[in-house]
């Protein structure tokens, strides 16, 4: 089981770097000894850890399909709606579905991205990306935001607390600490 979580995981940091590298979008996490991924704040347990649930929900296969569907969805194909479909359908559990949910939040604007983001707290915040990344922080985060947009500094501080409660230690895709920089409380 050890060698199946380990290969798992070089599989997942390796398709994550090749898709940052075509996409130019994100960063490949630094490798460590074993071809492990190296992120800040205890993540690479985390991620760990997710990636082990998956393989023993879905199998191997299934972690293949996952992460072609991810992938298809993530790179914007003229199938990447379809592949979050199938990924929020037949694969509700996987940490890639999560990422994939918080992907859709992040392109969306308005009540769309309002939805995917609370569909992302909600479903997917044990979530965490290759890089350490959790989903609950940033949906949290986001959500914050758009809350302090619209003028409602209440509901965004709940969200703020929550992330200092619940992820004191999340980072961002850069590895960025959100207690850095998020309002402290009750500042105005």
């Amino acid at each position: 089981m050890n060698r199946i979580l380990r290969i798992a995981a070089i599989v997942a940091t390796t398709s994550l770097c090749a898709f940052a590298a075509e996409e130019k979008q994100a960063t490949c996490p630094r490798q460590g000894s074993g071809g492990q991924a190296v992120t800040q704040g205890g993540g690479k347990s985390a991620v760990r850890a997710r990636m082990s649930q998956d393989v023993a929900l879905y199998g191997r296969d299934g972690i293949r399909e996952i992460e072609r569907l991810y992938r298809a969805y993530a790179s914007k194909a003229e199938n990447a709606d379809e592949a979050l479909k199938l990924l929020i359908e037949k694969y509700p559990k996987a940490n890639r579905t999560g990422c994939a949910v918080m992907y859709a939040a992040q392109h969306s604007r308005g009540e769309e991205r309002i939805k995917w983001l609370n569909r992302a707290i909600e479903q997917h915040s044990d979530c965490v990306y290759g890089d350490g990344a959790q989903v609950g922080a940033y949906a949290r985060w986001f959500l914050a935001r758009e809350h302090m947009r619209k003028g409602d500094k209440a509901a965004a501080e709940k969200l703020y607390a929550e992330i200092r409660a619940k992820y004191p230690d999340a980072v961002t895709h850069k590895g960025q600490r959100f207690a850095d920089f998020m309002p402290k409380p009750n500042a105005d």
